[in-house]
């Protein structure tokens, strides 16, 4: 993990730098998707398993995914360590990739703002929490865990 973090370091070094390449606007089915995991009890690393409580949505009925199209693996952290990964919260341990059809398939919605760079929210949560879970699982059984790499130092 250290290693991801001096990239990510090194990568913010310059605005140039730190610009990831451009998308579109408009987001395509097939599309994969990033949610960055901070909890392990949102994953089950044993058995490679997203579970339903890492898409919950917060009060505010978004949750925060971002848009990978055309990013490398080392940049798809990259983008989370600068993005998510604040001072003061937990260690960024994992993230969960999907395909945007899969929000659709949980009868929701991908609202693509832009802000931070590829930042996207899945909204249309039902305010009631047993259906807001269905629609968790959706997401999570189409996902596939990936764990920080580990220290390459």
């Amino acid at each position: 993990m250290r290693f991801l973090k001096k990239y990510w370091r090194a990568f913010r070094g310059s605005s140039a730098e730190t610009e990831f390449p451009s998308i579109a606007d408009e987001i395509e089915p097939t599309e994969p998707i990033a949610r960055y995991i901070f909890s392990s009890s949102h994953y089950a690393a044993t058995i490679g398993r997203v579970k339903p409580a890492a898409f919950m949505p917060p009060e505010n009925l978004q949750t925060s995914v971002f848009r990978i199209q055309g990013l490398t693996d080392n940049e798809v952290w990259s983008l989370g360590f600068r993005h998510v990964a604040t001072p003061g919260r937990p260690s960024l341990k994992a993230r969960a990739d999907f395909i945007a059809e899969s929000v659709d398939d949980a009868r929701l919605v991908l609202r693509f703002d832009n802000t931070p760079p590829r930042h996207t929210s899945i909204v249309g949560w039902p305010p009631s929490k047993d259906a807001q879970m269905s629609r968790a699982q959706v997401l999570a059984a189409d996902s596939t865990l990936n764990l920080v790499p580990a220290d390459t130092d």
